[in-house]
């Protein structure tokens, strides 16, 4: 029986890292890397293994805090690419994901990692849907290899390290097997199994798989493979009636499943194409024999590009998905590493203001946020002009002293040295009430003046339909004396307030008398905990109490738990 192993991350390391293989991915990757960021679990690391790009996907992750490795192109396998990328992850536990893959929520890593609470549990994988792009009869495939009710102890090898955890420490006794073209993870499954550990699926760990494939990649997926299976199973067999029977039955059946979404007609040819494609391509893979050539490699994993025709998917589970059209693409330029070494790539800029519209959050009686024409192109007026309309502290904003204290300073006189410099971001994953013992909790690093605090306030500010949340995570005026005490020139709250709903307003008072600068209404759900410099400019009002503001962060140079600048 396995003995029981800790799958959290031990001091100064990371909960998991998250390994991604990409080849020519500069599309895809980062919507991929924008979901990792927006993750409930912050404490990750991002591996990326580059197997040659030449299309500008490493210009397209260079704003992003990973860690590259490059591996040669000829020397691709996929065990060996996931071998390089475990090699560099530090986390306790290893999460896979293809570079043309995207998380569907932010909790998809605390999904995906929740079984390994069972120190039995070896390897976990999580559903897999399409998009508009997906081929209808691809989508039958998700919806049978990925059903909608999880399998928390599962008996047989199946999974796909397109969305897939194992644990570290039995990856070092059991790497990937580099010489299969194809179903390592399942050969990895079957050795976990054979020594008594579990295989768990997590239906609600979910990703789009986004799969742009011409007939003949189909072909060559399925025949690389088959031939995998052949070898992992080498008593298996697949022949010419077999290819015949289920090339009928699975378009027979995803015709019916068309017919039934009425889109028969649209599909008709292209289920046939699939269907035969994937059981030609398995029977010939079957059929093959003999060494695995540099030729033949190169062709299996490094086909053609063209594209297929597309589909819709539709079925999600209940919950808010993951907005990524606020996310930023993460395109721009940047230094390539050394060859076949790790290195930080040039980090992101993290936007932590929510966006001004009608539906963003308001305390209760201001009067919102409002945006009107003065002047409009299609009225006939040469340009288009607006006005807005809100009290001063929507959104995220500055309270200067005169807020609470009546002879005290207004916006005018802020300093904006407080409002630009290094900032630890701090976790504080469940408290509603932060006092003493939670900042004590979050084991700040010395000498820290400006700190942003992370609560659950931050997923508010998704609601999408302007609800006030009166039971919103904020300081005690306990807490609010701790940070008076430890230092703290600059303290930043992910709700609308530096002080609970139900309280009066000491909290504020014993921060603003101690020359405290308030930064309030950020949105930090998107951001891990850790070092940052922080840039927030707000309006350059005269004699008021606040002023709007856009706030944003830069990582520093990872030294651990926390950061350090460059």
């Amino acid at each position: 029986m396995p003995s029981a192993r800790e799958p959290f991350a031990a001091a100064g390391r990371p909960r998991c890292s998250v390994v991604i293989r990409c080849h020519n991915e500069r599309e895809h990757i980062g919507r991929l890397l924008n979901g990792i960021l927006a993750q409930t679990v912050s404490d990750v690391q991002i591996v990326v293994v580059d197997s040659g790009s030449t299309d500008g996907t490493l210009d397209a992750i260079g704003h992003f805090p990973v860690d590259l490795v490059q591996i040669a192109k000829q020397d691709f396998s996929f065990g060996y690419a996931l071998n390089e990328g475990c090699r560099a992850a530090r986390g306790a536990l290893l999460v896979f994901a293809s570079a043309h893959v995207y998380p569907t929520y932010h909790d998809w890593l605390d999904r995906l990692l929740a079984p390994f609470a069972d120190p039995r549990v070896a390897l976990v994988y999580g559903k897999q849907r399409g998009d508009e792009r997906t081929r209808f009869s691809e989508r039958q495939v998700f919806r049978t290899w990925f059903p909608d009710g999880s399998k928390p102890r599962q008996t047989h090898p199946f999974c796909n390290n397109a969305n897939a955890a194992v644990r570290r420490e039995l990856w070092e006794e059991m790497p990937y097997d580099e010489s299969l073209t194809g179903l390592e993870d399942l050969a990895w499954a079957k050795q976990a199994l054979s020594r008594g550990f579990r295989i768990a699926y997590a239906a609600d760990a979910e990703i789009v798989h986004v799969h742009e494939e011409g007939a003949a990649q189909i072909f060559r997926r399925y025949e690389r493979e088959a031939m995998a299976l052949r070898s992992i199973y080498p008593g298996s067999r697949f022949s010419f009636a077999s290819f015949l029977r289920l090339t009928a039955r699975n378009v027979w059946s995803d015709w019916v499943a068309a017919r039934r979404e009425g889109a028969l007609t649209r599909h008709l040819l292209d289920v046939i194409v699939f269907r035969t494609m994937q059981f030609w391509g398995t029977y010939r893979g079957y059929t093959r024999h003999g060494p695995i050539t540099r030729r033949l490699r190169m062709r299996f994993y490094y086909p053609s590009e063209t594209a297929g025709p597309r589909a819709s998917e539709s079925r999600r589970r209940a919950g808010t998905p993951i907005d990524y059209v606020l996310a930023s693409s993460g395109r721009g330029g940047g230094k390539r590493a050394a060859f076949g070494s790790p290195r930080t790539r040039r980090p992101a800029i993290l936007d932590v203001s929510p966006p001004l519209d009608e539906r963003l959050p308001v305390w209760p009686g201001s009067p919102g946020f409002r945006i009107s024409p003065l002047a409009s192109i299609d009225s006939g007026s040469p340009a288009n002009v607006s006005k807005i309309e809100l009290d001063l502290h929507t959104g995220t904003h500055i309270d200067a002293p005169s807020h609470f204290l009546a002879d005290g300073a207004t916006v005018e006189a802020t300093p904006l040295s407080l409002l630009i410099g290094p900032a630890v971001v701090a976790d504080i994953p469940e408290a509603r009430e932060i006092g003493p013992d939670e900042l004590e909790g979050a084991e700040l690093p010395g000498g820290t003046e400006r700190l942003l605090l992370r609560t659950v306030n931050s997923a508010l500010w998704r609601s999408g339909d302007g609800t006030f949340e009166p039971e919103f995570a904020a300081l005690s005026p306990a807490g609010a004396r701790w940070l008076v005490d430890r230092g703290i020139r600059l303290i930043g709250v992910d709700y609308l307030s530096v002080q609970r709903f139900q309280d009066g307003p000491q909290t504020h008072r014993v921060l603003l008398e101690a020359g405290l600068l308030l930064l309030e209404g950020l949105d930090l759900s998107a951001v891990r905990p850790g070092s940052y410099e922080l840039i927030c400019l707000p309006l350059a009002l005269v004699g008021t109490e606040a002023a709007p503001a856009r706030a944003v962060l830069r990582p520093l140079r990872s030294t651990g738990r926390f950061m350090a600048e460059p």
